[in-house]
């Protein structure tokens, strides 16, 4: 059942070679993430979308924001 997935969390996208990125839902700018530096500072079991609900956008101020997981093309 889709409902009891758990999401991604930074270990998971390290695992498969993924990086981040982060949309601020009050002006549509997006960022790339440090998925390594995000793991030393919040730990490799920090669940995706909570890195979302705690990001704050250094344009607009705004707390929230949509994330994306990118597929790295080695």
């Amino acid at each position: 059942m889709i409902g009891d997935m758990n999401p991604a969390t930074l270990a998971n996208v390290i695992q498969n070679n993924n990086d981040l990125r982060v949309f601020c839902n009050g002006c549509g700018r997006c960022r790339d993430l440090d998925v390594h530096a995000l793991s030393k500072s919040l730990g490799p079991e920090m669940a995706v979308p909570e890195i979302g609900r705690r990001a704050r956008c250094t344009a607009c101020g705004h707390k929230g924001g949509s994330m994306q997981v990118v597929a790295v093309r080695w």
